[in-house]
C-alpha cells in the first residue's frame, strides 16, 4: 500500500520470508514481517517528518526510526535522524539488534554532494 491521506503519505508492506534446510527435511521457519512507514511535509514543502518501521509480530521484534529534514535553499538540505532496535527476536531483526541497539545521525545534502555523521549511542 502506498497512498497519499490527506496531508499525510502512507506506506506499508508484508514480507514474509521461509528458510530450509538442506540436511534436514524436518527443519523450516516462517517469518512475517510488517512495514509502515509515514511522512508529512510542512511549510510549502521546506520541512519533512517521516516515521519507519520494521516489526516481526512473531519474535517481537523491530526497528523504528525517525528523520526530519529542513530544505533551507534549493541546493541544501539539513537532515536529522535517529532510530533504535526493539526485542530479541531469532530473525534478522532480532541479529541486527546484538550489533548496536540505537543509532543517530545527521547529514548536510547538496548539489555538490552529500555530507554524513553517524553515531553510535
Amino acid at each position: 500500500m502506498d497512498r497519499a491521506a490527506g496531508d499525510f503519505h502512507v506506506f506499508g508492506s508484508l514480507v514474509w520470508h521461509r528458510e530450509w534446510s538442506a540436511t534436514s527435511s524436518s527443519y523450516t521457519r516462517d517469518h512475517l514481517n510488517v512495514i509502515a512507514s509515514l511522512d508529512r511535509r510542512f511549510s510549502r514543502e521546506r520541512y519533512l517528518v517521516r516515521v519507519f518501521g520494521v516489526a516481526n509480530p512473531e519474535d517481537r521484534s523491530g526497528f523504528v526510526r525517525g528523520l526530519a529534514s529542513w530544505s533551507v535553499r534549493d541546493n541544501l538540505t539539513l537532515e536529522g535522524s535517529g532510530g533504535a532496535f526493539i526485542g530479541q527476536g531469532t530473525d534478522t531483526i532480532g541479529n541486527f539488534r546484538t550489533e548496536t541497539s540505537s543509532l543517530s545521525g545527521c547529514g548536510i545534502n547538496s548539489e555538490g554532494g552529500r555530507v554524513s555523521i553517524c553515531g553510535k549511542l
